[in-house]
């Protein structure tokens, strides 16, 4: 998947978190293994947008 309007894209790990600052965001782990693609929309807020 590409996400060409997003900052960058982020693999779900198998556990279902995204890995991102040194912080672990829990997504879900029905997303595992796949990319979502993030982007700051404002300080420390984020839009995470996913295609399967």
């Amino acid at each position: 998947m590409d996400y060409p309007f997003h900052d960058r894209d982020i693999l779900v790990t198998a556990c279902g978190r995204i890995c991102m600052m040194r912080k672990k965001i829990n997504v879900s782990s029905v997303l595992a293994g796949h990319r979502l693609g993030i982007k700051e929309v404002d300080d420390g807020i984020w839009l995470v947008s996913f295609m399967l």
